[in-house]
């Protein structure tokens, strides 16, 4: 019987083995390497290229760099929305839906009784008979597909300095006859308030309201309680037969997107709406000689009809202007990547530090966290305050004049006593909390340093700015309330008290409970602004200020080592979170890496916590928070142990906190160990197992499921996440080594020892610096540095004002 047993087991095994591996094989969980031409970078256009529509999760885009923001995916879902994804939504979208990446921006193409979308979604037409291409650039999406020898291609933008969105549709008939096409646009709107359009139909469903002018405009607009009114438009340049606003009647009944009655019955209905859900559809009918090839332009945007609408239809009707402005859009971009450029052995490092990564680090600092296929913009709104002031870090030299004005607003949500709210809309100049967090109110003072070294510009320090709870004072007052509230609030022993959280939202420790992170990070803003006061010769304020950072060492140095690493927290009952005693959470990321850059650790301390770092931490596809994870809730700790083990803060594999560990990596000299870790977070690399990642291989996301958890590589919340600003501070101030200090720049490369020559070329305070760094021996010791063929004998780079162009060279290895 036990054998019998036995060899069932056997069997069963070899069956289920045979099975996982015919899928993972199979066409279902298809492989896809970085040659494989389904997915693919375009690094002399600077594109991502996709052939395939059925992406794991909607792979996004985000147009528009002022106030519009249209979020697409590579089948033209998603949503835009007007300076607040909360409070002016234009177009709707339904998050975690089935199906998903619903609804959109589509156009419907009709050929007697063949229906199909120039997107794949909402039809879906069949993938062996449909040719299919879409394409992220910057700023712009593609999409392109050839059906029965009709050829469409729709360039979706967003102009420059306009709030409105193009879609440029591109008919081409490949056939050797006349076809006659029928063209249905379609755009859902959303009632422009987004929790309300989610939640209160019994009001908000009765405001809208739909009207189309003389000249064809399409408007839908909201009379709110109060008088407030809102308004959005649409338009085609082309003449078309008729045209709906009412979703039900272009829909039908117990009908979806992908099979639209209007589009079937090949009419529109002219339907106009006074309460209801408004979209805007427009059916044109299109007679395409042989090879002839047409293009019709739709618009959408925010105003009236009668003004915005017809000013921009009359404008985008001449198709020069379109693609005028469509040239200026790459400019832009152009320019802000020329900003910093670098050549190094590994075209990864390449394709992600020139291209991929500071685009989303402009993304994310434009619209902070607020409206991403995860974050749905209807829960927070404007910015998030520790958020912002990290996302400035890697755009300055780009847009210094865009951060200096955010640097200021954002210290305009700092009350009297020194704490910040927790988000701050600068529309309204509203906020939500306030003593709640730890550490919001000490970035402040990171961001402005970063600002200052970069730039050159002491002014801002003179601006006056307002407090949010009243009065006002410069900016440089602010950041000494900030530092005192922030030496206020210590605890019994010495420890920053944690309050609700740290950066660690999820770690909520009980009323006394204290953060050491937070002390680290009170610790590295306490340095900053003693070297800011020593610089401008501010010497009392600055030794007043070094009597704290010897009271908090001490304290540090007392309560916060645990024999081989640093410790996380301690409770309000004197327990302490993050060491070896503990069941979980022994070993802690955040705390072992900010010792390095705060300077509070002591180097062999910090030598032995960086090796058990990689020792308990480190797995193939980037480093846990903390080991183990939680297996049940622990009241102590709060959310942080909610998760299931190895996701999200429950020791998952936070890609933010690993871009720390990679710069304290660096400062400690460990090239390859840095390189190791960044290259193991680089998103190009998912193309290898795409469908066990899920998310865009070009951008960067929060969290990957750590080796704890069953999905162990899934990855969650891409595109809006901290991670981008830091990854790019740790490659281009702490890899390649070219750091801005107050006075000029400091060269202190840590590359990985194979790489012979890197060239960069970075623009610093109005000066072009060509550099070459070039090895002689196998360490990242600087042995000479010239600077336009003149040696030096500093690594600081000094500028002098009658040079423009500087040309650099370090050679490495002494």
């Amino acid at each position: 019987m036990f054998l019998e047993q036995l060899t069932w087991k056997i069997v069963f095994s070899i069956v289920v083995k045979s099975f996982v591996f015919y899928i993972e094989k199979g066409t279902v969980m298809k492989k896809i390497s970085r040659d494989d031409k389904t997915f693919y970078f375009d690094e002399k256009n600077k594109e991502f290229i996709m052939k395939d529509p059925q992406t794991p999760t909607p792979w996004l885009n985000y147009l528009g760099v002022n106030d519009y923001c249209a979020m697409i995916s590579n089948n033209a879902g998603g949503y835009s929305f007007y300076k607040s994804p909360k409070s002016y939504r234009i177009l709707r979208y339904r998050y975690n839906n089935i199906p998903m990446d619903r609804s959109g921006r589509y156009i419907y193409l009709k050929e007697k009784k063949d229906i199909w979308s120039t997107s794949w979604q909402p039809v879906k037409a069949d993938t062996k008979k449909y040719k299919y291409t879409s394409i992220h650039g910057l700023g712009y999406t593609k999409i392109i597909c050839e059906h029965n020898k009709l050829r469409s291609e729709v360039l979706y933008f967003v102009p420059l300095d306009e709030n409105l969105e193009l879609w440029v549709l591109t008919l081409e008939n490949l056939s050797n006859v006349t076809r006659q096409i029928d063209i249905f646009s379609y755009a859902e709107f959303c009632l422009f308030d987004a929790m309300g359009d989610l939640t209160d139909l019994q009001y908000i469903q009765n405001v809208a309201r739909t009207k189309i002018n003389k000249e064809g405009v399409i408007e839908h607009y909201c009379l709110f309680a109060g008088g407030e009114v809102k308004n959005v438009f649409a338009f085609t340049t082309e003449k078309f037969l008729d045209f709906d606003t009412n979703r039900e009647i272009f829909i039908g009944d117990h009908r979806d997107e992908s099979n639209p009655l209007a589009v079937l019955n090949g009419k529109c209905s002219c339907s106009l709406i006074s309460g209801g859900n408004p979209i805007a559809a427009y059916h044109i009918k299109l007679s395409l000689n042989k090879k002839q090839t047409k293009k019709i332009i739709f618009g959408l945007g925010v105003g009236t009809a009668d003004n915005e609408g017809i000013r921009y239809k009359k404008k985008y009707s001449n198709i020069e202007a379109v693609y005028e402005e469509f040239t200026k859009l790459k400019e832009y971009w152009e320019k802000i990547l020329n900003k910093f450029y670098v050549e190094t052995p590994d075209k990864n490092f390449n394709t992600i530090v020139n291209i991929w990564l500071p685009y989303q680090c402009h993304t994310t600092f434009k619209w902070s966290r607020s409206a991403s296929y995860y974050e749905t913009g209807t829960h927070r709104d404007g910015l998030g305050y520790r958020d912002s002031n990290q996302d400035v870090l890697a755009v300055i030299h780009a847009e210094p004049e865009r951060v200096r004005k955010r640097i200021l607003a954002l210290a305009s949500a700092i009350y009297k006593e020194g704490y910040a709210c927790h988000t701050f809309q600068p529309i309204t100049n509203t906020g939500t909390g306030g003593t709640d967090y730890s550490d919001d109110h000490l970035w402040l003072v990171l961001s402005t340093s970063s600002y200052i070294k970069e730039t050159g510009d002491f002014s801002i320090l003179d601006e006056s700015v307002p407090y949010f709870d009243g009065g006002e004072g410069s900016l440089f007052e602010h950041l000494e309330k900030v530092l005192q509230y922030g030496l206020k609030k210590r605890g019994k022993h010495g420890i920053s008290l944690a309050l609700r959280a740290d950066w660690n939202d999820c770690l909520n420790l009980k009323e006394g409970g204290e953060s050491v992170w937070t002390t680290q990070l009170l610790y590295k803003a306490l340095n900053e602004f003693i070297s800011l006061c020593e610089y401008l010769d501010k010497k009392e304020k600055a030794e007043n200020y070094k009597k704290y950072l010897k009271e908090i060492k001490e304290a540090f140095d007392k309560h916060c080592w645990d024999g081989e690493w640093y410790i996380c927290a301690i409770t309000n009952k004197d327990r302490k979170i993050g060491t070896k005693n503990e069941k979980y959470c022994k070993i802690y990321l955040n705390t072992n890496t900010w010792a390095v850059i705060s300077g509070i650790g002591e180097n062999e301390k910090n030598k032995k916590a960086l090796d058990n770092v990689e020792k308990y931490l480190f797995t193939k596809y980037g480093l846990k928070l903390f080991a183990p994870g939680y297996k049940e809730f622990d009241e102590d700790v709060g959310a942080m142990s909610s998760f299931p083990a190895g996701l999200k803060e429950n020791g998952g594999i936070f890609c933010h906190a690993n871009t720390w560990a990679i710069i304290s990596e660096c400062i400690m000299g460990n090239s390859e160990r840095a390189y190791k870790y960044f290259d193991a977070l680089n998103p190009i690399h998912r193309l290898k197992n795409i469908n066990l990642h899920k998310v865009e291989p070009y951008v960067y996301c929060q969290m990957i499921a750590s080796d704890e958890h069953p999905d162990f590589g899934l990855g969650r919340n891409s595109w809006l996440t901290g991670t981008a600003s830091w990854m790019y501070v740790a490659a281009t101030q702490y890899i390649l080594g070219v750091l801005p200090i107050f006075e000029g720049l400091l060269i202190k490369p840590c590359i990985p020892l194979s790489w012979k020559k890197v060239k960069i070329k970075r623009e610093f305070r109005g000066c072009i610096l060509n550099i070459e760094i070039q090895r002689t021996a196998q360490n990242n010791e600087i042995k000479e540095i010239f600077v336009n063929s003149r040696k030096i004998d500093s690594n600081i780079i000094n500028l002098d004002k009658n040079y423009k162009t500087y040309d650099i060279k370090i050679l490495l290895g002494k």
